[in-house]
């Protein structure tokens, strides 16, 4: 399906979601809306190349994301965007991968719903993001803030108090030591600002201006890299920190609660959504990060299916989402 964004909206409104047939090709013409928008909004404002932009919703609203927040023009998505948009891309893949299988309305009428508010907070969003890459920051700048950027994300993961997050650390910790490694000699942040400011000069002194300017957006996606490895190194502090706190609250203030899986374990977000039944009379959605249980609480919850009902320790976070602290069974 190939349309213009308005185009594929209106085609998505002429559809009987009642409709079996119906409801599947109106995921189509929903999933096509969002695809079109970020591929426009992306090869316009947030530098994707047309492999990216070739792409479906899921490889380019997590690039997306990326860069909004790794030069903190969002500090955070908003949940509804993410929610909706992560819905949107499993029940694409359920209808295409299943001639059987019905959509969620409620998902459907959902990304239906935010779609426009959606493209406009992106496209204003990508517009700031495009201004901060265009204005005329050093390269000095933009390699001192790399360095220090990555100097502050190389961490001694001995430092957590949890071992999933000493693992997480180490892993980072390699992506790191890896792309300098190979990109640059020898691996060491120093040494690699060295070998960019010689690269830079370089290119200043003998190659003509349209060279320069990539050099410049070279350096400005380092930059966005190094960034994301902070962001990444500040979650996990965050994580370690609020699991011990949490650990001290289940001693004190445990609330037992039922779950249901809503959705099986998705690889590209690591996330199971699950149902809460009648906890503190509330009764709503929450999205478990599978990856931040610990491993035997994982174990527990991947060998759940759709529908299968779950007992686990909850709490309150302090927006009032719920969050799983442990998994009973």
């Amino acid at each position: 399906m190939d349309c213009s964004p308005e185009k594929c909206l209106r085609l998505f409104e002429q559809f009987d979601l009642t409709d079996f047939y119906e409801s599947r090709l109106a995921t189509y013409a929903l999933e096509d809306y969002y695809t079109s928008v970020l591929s426009n909004v992306g090869g316009e404002y947030l530098d994707f190349d047309t492999d990216l932009q070739d792409q479906n919703i899921g490889p380019q609203w997590n690039v997306a994301k990326r860069r909004l927040t790794s030069v903190e023009v969002v500090n955070d998505i908003p949940s509804n965007y993410s929610r909706a948009i992560h819905q949107l891309s499993r029940t694409r893949q359920s209808v295409a991968h299943g001639y059987d299988h019905r959509p969620d309305n409620r998902h459907l009428m959902e990304a239906y719903e935010i779609a426009v508010d959606w493209r406009e907070w992106l496209t204003e969003k990508a517009k700031q993001y495009h201004r901060l890459e265009s204005d005329t920051v050093s390269r000095e700048v933009l390699i001192t803030d790399t360095i220090n950027a990555l100097n502050a994300s190389l961490v001694d993961p001995e430092k957590y108090d949890y071992d999933f997050i000493r693992v997480k650390q180490r892993e980072i910790n390699d992506e790191i030591r890896d792309k300098l490694e190979y990109e640059f000699t020898p691996f060491t942040v120093d040494d690699m600002a060295i070998q960019l400011r010689s690269s830079v000069d370089e290119v200043d002194e003998f190659y003509p201006h349209e060279d320069s300017r990539e050099v410049q957006r070279e350096l400005w996606h380092l930059f966005e890299w190094a960034m994301e490895m902070k962001r990444s190194v500040d979650n996990l502090y965050y994580t370690d920190v609020n699991r011990i706190e949490r650990k001290v609250a289940v001693k004190t203030a445990t609330h037992g609660g039922m779950c249901s899986v809503v959705h099986e374990y998705d690889e590209s977000t690591g996330e199971i959504q699950l149902m809460v039944h009648e906890a503190e009379n509330k009764k709503e959605h929450t999205w478990c990060e599978v990856d931040l249980l610990p491993e035997d609480d994982r174990t527990i919850l991947l060998q759940k299916s759709v529908g299968e009902t779950v007992e686990a320790i909850l709490g309150v976070g302090e927006s009032g989402e719920w969050y799983v602290r442990h998994v009973v069974s």
